[in-house]
């Protein structure tokens, strides 16, 4: 019993057995070749193999029912420990390796021990657990005796000593109404995660140019942000990235607010107006428009018509040839 739960003995008696030519199924070939040299001597060593690979497995309760029957052993505890050691690596140990082979091995005095095994389809490699009964204080706090793969990665692992906190809110959870589940569900946060993001490094900025200009402002030690503008070569890229990675570091979060939507100092709010049409012919819906301040006597009213206590502004391009107009983009 302590052999077949130790993977360094039961690996090197599949290896004396000659069935050593992989891993995976080293596990149901020696499993199965003691269920089958077991079986004529089973009662009078007081030792018996239930289970196997595939659906042989899961008539391990039967099996186990049926050799307690016969010699008289409780099977209650040997049917649950088997189920609960195949519940717990199979949904308690989130590790992307579905079940397909267990093997129960238990004595005339009722102790027990399980080789099971699962595989992963999407690598095609196999792992391994074991466990004995002897090791055995709790079935969902670190019981197994081993478990054995050469690969490793992201886990939920329900039965870790530190996910106590984790199985007692689960338990409580499980015992409250359906709805407050649901509920709860309900209102978790969602991760999009669309083939283009707003900002891909590789598109947006260029990490030779942005190194360029990085190494400069090192250079230059701006001691503020306006500082920070003065120095040649950084532009809209440069500030974006260094905004960015400032919140990811610092937490400090950049504002999104439009100027244009706030109020400009001592000439009113600025509204915008679409499908008016103003002076020159263009509409005024084509650039922004302002309600004078209380203090200031209200202006002559324009051609708009839904508007008549507004003007369009004039643009002025109008008397300076070349310039840029300040009412229209």
């Amino acid at each position: 019993m302590p052999g077949s739960s130790d993977p360094c003995w039961f690996q090197a008696f599949g290896c004396v057995l000659g069935f050593d030519w992989h891993s995976s199924g080293l596990t149901t070939t020696v499993c199965g070749a003691l269920k089958e040299g077991l079986e004529p001597v089973a009662r009078d060593l007081g030792l018996f193999v239930a289970g196997g690979k595939g659906a042989t497995s899961r008539k391990t309760p039967t099996e186990i029912a049926a050799t307690c029957e016969r010699t008289g052993l409780d099977a209650a505890p040997l049917v649950r420990a088997s189920r609960l050691c195949a519940k717990v690596d199979n949904a308690a140990v989130q590790d992307g390796y579905q079940l397909y082979h267990h093997a129960f091995v238990f004595t005339a005095e009722g102790e027990w021990c399980v080789v099971q095994e699962g595989m992963n389809d999407a690598t095609a490699m196999a792992r391994r657990y074991h466990w004995l009964s002897e090791g055995v204080r709790s079935y969902v706090d670190e019981p197994h005796a081993a478990v054995c793969c050469d690969a490793q990665g992201a886990t939920l692992n329900l039965v870790a000593h530190e996910s106590e906190a984790a199985r007692v809110a689960s338990a409580r959870l499980a015992a409250e109404r359906p709805e407050v589940v649901l509920e709860a569900l309900g209102h978790l946060p969602t991760l999009e995660m669309p083939r283009r993001h707003e900002l891909q490094p590789a598109a947006d900025v260029d990490p030779r140019r942005l190194q360029k200009v990085l190494l400069a402002t090192y250079e230059a030690a701006p001691a503020d942000f306006e500082a920070l503008l003065a120095i040649e070569g950084v532009g809209a890229k440069t500030l974006r990235a260094l905004a960015l990675t400032s919140e990811l570091i610092y937490g400090s979060k950049a504002s999104t607010r439009d100027p244009a939507a706030g109020e400009l100092r001592g000439l009113g709010v600025w509204t915008f107006t679409p499908g008016s049409a103003g002076r020159n012919g263009r509409g005024c819906g084509s650039g922004p428009r302002r309600t004078p301040p209380p203090s200031r006597a209200a202006p002559r009213s324009g051609p708009t018509a839904h508007a008549p206590h507004r003007r369009c502004p004039r643009p002025r391009a109008a008397s300076r040839p070349g310039a840029r107009s300040s009412g229209h983009a």
